[in-house]
């Protein structure tokens, strides 16, 4: 039995260190490299009649979606054409567009997540229009 303990550590020696695996949270550097709003970034997700609450954040307008069937998750998108009739704090409105793969501003806090489910993603207009429902 002792002549089998040695060769078994290796063997779970080895097998532990080739399983490890860098886990990156960031997206691709040439994606991060891409301007904020830029369409060649990647699209994460297609939106249609998603409903969500306009917010302003450090000079950029963002959408915010909860998400259902949870109590504190929620997609967010850095808008990056506010039409101007839609530019107020706190609208409920239905869009449809794409959201694109977003890189976290360290210099802007508040667009990175305040929490553990929220999510941001620039997000590509195709239509909106204001609504009563949320």
């Amino acid at each position: 039995m002792k002549n089998m303990a040695l060769p078994l550590l290796f063997l779970a020696l080895f097998l532990g260190a080739g399983s490890c695996e860098k886990d990156d949270a960031q997206p691709a550097a040439s994606q991060c490299n891409l301007p904020a709003c830029d369409p060649g970034r990647k699209t994460i997700a297609k939106v249609r009649d998603a409903i969500g609450i306009v917010g302003y954040r450090n000079g950029r307008y963002a959408i915010s979606v909860g998400q259902p069937g949870t109590y504190d998750s929620q997609v967010t998108g850095i808008v990056c054409q506010m039409p101007d009739k839609f530019k107020v704090n706190g609208s409920k409105v239905t869009f449809n567009g794409e959201y694109k793969e977003y890189c976290p501003d360290t210099v802007q806090k508040d667009t990175v997540p305040q929490f553990p489910g929220q999510i941001f993603y620039y997000l590509h207009l195709t239509n909106i229009h204001l609504t009563d429902t949320l």
